[in-house]
Formats: C-alpha cells, structure tokens, sequence
C-alpha cells in the first residue's frame, strides 16, 4: 500500500506543496488508479537527469480486494468463469486494476534556470465501484477539502474501462518557480442493459467520454528558492538560504504564488437510459447530444508561504472557485456555485 508517485503534483510532497491543496484535475486523474493508500507494485528508475517509473495498481485500502467475479447458485453448480444470471448470485466483481506509467527529463539543469518536462498515462482496465457495479466516479470538492460537498461529479459511468493522457512541464529562473499539467481523461462506457438490478457485470461497448483538465501555478521567493529532486522528479519546497535560528540574523523565506485549474467535466454523450426506480444504478449509455454531464470548475487561487527553516513552514491560501454543473448526474439539479475560502496552516517537519 502506498502513495503512487504518478502525476508530478503526487510526486510532490505534501510538506512541499505551494497550495494546501493540489489541483482538483490532478486528483480527478488519480481516480483511474493513482494517489495515497493505493495497491500496487512498480519499478522506478532515474539519474539526475531522467525519471521513469511503471506501475500495476489495485484498489485503495478498505476497498474490494476479492480474487475475481464469483456466482452463488446454492445447489446448482456453475462453471466458474460463467456470468452470473441473477444479482443474487453475484458475490463480487473483482478489484479495480490499472496500469500507470510517467516519465520525466530535465532538458536544462543549470545553477540558476532549469527545464524539466514529462508524460504520465493511465489505462482502468479493470474499474470496480463495490462488489457489483463496473463503473467510474470523477468526482472533486472545491479545492479546500475541508465540506464534503462535491459540486463537481459525473456520478458513477457505467464503463468497461478507461485512459488518462498527461503531459506536465516545470521551469526555475533564479528566484523564479512555474508548472503546470495538462490532463485527458476518457471513459469507455457500456451500453448493454444489465440483465437484473444488481448484474451490471460487462456489456457491450457504449460511447466513449472524454473530459480534460489542467492547472498552472506559479511563485516567486524571497531569501530562498524551489530546487529539483531527481529521485521523485519533482521539485522541492523553498530552501531557505539564510535560516531563522537563535543567534543568527536568519528569518527563512518568503514565497509569493498564485494558480489557475479549470476542469471540465461535461460530455456531448453523457444521456442514460431510465431503468426504473427497482434499479440501483442510473441506467446505461445510449448516446446523444445532451450538453450536460459531471460540471465545470474554474479556481483561481493566491497564497503566500513562509518557511523559517527546513522543519517549519506557515501558508495563507487564498481561492475563488466557479462551479458551473447544469445538471448533477443522478441526483439534485445543482445549476452552480461560487466559493470564496480562506485558510492558513501551521506546517512542523520532525
């Protein structure tokens, strides 16, 4: 179990982060097998210069780890292998399995200016929501997590499998500090009407989704800077030059930031066919040119970050946060919101 260093925002420690947060469209993508408490087994390499990492992943702990899909007939035996007949049967589809890959190369590492791009890509072929339901959830709070209210949300996707594409780029000039990353995620869906309200085992394909995402951040500091880590390929938190310490004239320092994500969750193809109330999940995709689905959402977010030494750091956030989702997929119509948040933390690294 660990916290799969795919996406540079994830191979970023927390106590290094600019914002308290990372992007809500890097932790939409982790949905497809990444992020913190995951299964997996990898393997890593990288010199100072290059950073390659590949991953098998499974369920987050807690969730479904059973072997495989299983049928329970009582007295009638059943080839194993055999689709279940009825939800009765079924006792579990298996956990969720992904295959992840990133890689990462610094085209300009100099004393004071460094160029670093990479590549990350995901491929669900295996999606698990709970033991009877194939499906995938993209979902995120505004990104101060601290309501549980997720405005942005595609529901749960009938779907046979899915692919993140991503690229993400990083850039030093002296005091100087910039990234940002780019995401495609699609959703391959089923279209096949499940034979009970239970099985929505397999199907035939459906229409395929897709959904893009991204953010950029950027800061400048004062008294210290951001420096690379080739063994996470990903950078730092600011390094002060001068620390605060008894006896010194030292006071750490300053970092000015500011971000921009926008996510887009909305899809020409998210219209269902209504199953009925006895059914327990939405139904399944039939096409179309519905212009609604999982919502969008555009934050922009400022922040300031003290660091008096390497074992403490202070951060003030500031975000404004637009949500705009026409209609909440299998649920309430939320026509959109407006959050404005402001938080500090206390950081002690020991």
């Amino acid at each position: 179990i660990m916290d799969v260093p795919w996406t540079m925002e994830e191979a970023t420690s927390s106590n290094d982060l600019m914002f308290m947060e990372r992007s809500s469209a890097q932790v939409i993508a982790t949905t497809f097998g990444g992020g913190d408490f995951r299964s997996a087994i990898d393997v890593r390499s990288n010199n100072d210069r290059y950073w390659l990492g590949a991953y098998l992943t499974g369920p987050n702990s807690g969730d479904l780890h059973t072997a495989g899909a299983s049928c329970n007939t009582g007295t009638v035996a059943v080839t194993p292998g055999t689709p279940c007949v009825t939800s009765a049967q079924m006792t579990g589809n298996g956990p969720q399995l992904a295959f992840l890959a990133r890689g990462a190369y610094q085209l300009i590492q100099q004393k004071d200016a460094t160029f670093h791009v990479g590549f990350n890509y995901a491929n669900l072929f295996d999606p698990s929501i709970g033991p009877n339901l194939q499906a995938v959830s993209l979902s995120d709070r505004p990104e101060l997590r601290i309501d549980p209210t997720s405005f942005l949300t595609t529901g749960n996707i009938p779907a046979r499998g899915g692919q993140v594409f991503g690229a993400e780029v990083a850039a030093t000039y002296k005091n100087f500090f910039a990234q940002g990353e780019y995401y495609h995620y699609v959703v391959d869906t089923r279209a096949a009407v499940p034979t009970s309200p239970g099985n929505l085992q397999g199907g035939v394909a459906g229409p395929t989704l897709n959904f893009d995402g991204g953010y950029l951040q950027a800061s400048y500091s004062i008294g210290g800077v951001r420096h690379y880590d080739p063994t996470r390929g990903a950078y730092t938190g600011v390094i002060p030059e001068a620390p605060l310490a008894p006896g010194t004239s030292g006071w750490g320092a300053l970092e000015f930031a500011t971000r921009f994500t926008v996510i887009n969750l909305n899809s020409p193809y998210l219209t269902t066919a209504v199953l009925g109330p006895a059914y327990s999940a939405p139904g399944v995709f039939t096409g179309g040119t519905t212009n609604y689905g999982g919502g969008k959402e555009t934050s922009y977010g400022i922040g300031l970050n003290w660091y008096p030494n390497l074992n403490m750091k202070f951060m003030l956030d500031y975000e404004h946060v637009v949500i705009d989702n026409p209609q909440f997929f299998g649920g309430p119509n939320y026509r959109g919101a407006t959050v404005d948040w402001i938080a500090a933390r206390t950081q002690l690294v020991f």
